[in-house]
Order: structure tokens, then sequence, then C-alpha cells
């Protein structure tokens, strides 16, 4: 249920952040809820540092597919500001 929670409100925060930054596009997708997940993984990661054992490979790899994601924002018609919006919501 907490998962479903963060996933809801990290898709409309990407929403609202594409719709107040890119007002003449429309874009559809669940990527910023899905980028909201990993900003919530790092978040948790972040608050229970100490109970990782692989600390350095764990923040390596959620880091390594978040860049990937924000990376591939660079392409056309895809739009990175919700990947952005949606990120920062889960992370929050």
């Amino acid at each position: 249920l907490k998962i479903g929670i963060v996933y809801l409100l990290s898709g409309y925060g990407g929403s609202l952040l594409s719709a107040l930054l890119l007002q003449n596009t429309i874009s559809v997708g669940a990527s910023g809820a899905l980028l909201g997940l990993l900003g919530a993984r790092l978040s948790e990661f972040i608050t229970n540092w100490s109970i990782y054992a692989k600390k350095c490979a764990a923040l390596t790899t959620l880091l390594l597919v978040v860049a990937l994601n924000l990376g591939l924002g660079i392409l056309p018609h895809v739009d990175n500001f919700a990947h952005i919006g949606g990120f920062i919501s889960g992370f929050l």
C-alpha cells in the first residue's frame, strides 16, 4: 500500500512539474512515477545507511539506473521534467 501511495504521488509530482514547465505540450506515461520509486529508494537508502552490507555497490547501482533514465530524457519527445519531478517527489 505504501509503494502504491508513493507511486501515485510521484506520478502526480512529475506531471505537475511537467505541466508547469512545458505548458504547450502534452505528455503521458508512467516514467515520472517510476523515477519516483527510485527517488524513494534513494531516500530509504540514505535513511537506513547503516544496515546495508555492500553500501558502495548498492549506491552505485541505484545512481547508475537514475542517471541512465535521466540521460534518456535528452531523446526527442521524452519529457525529462516529468522524470525529475517524479524523482524529487519520491525522494521527499
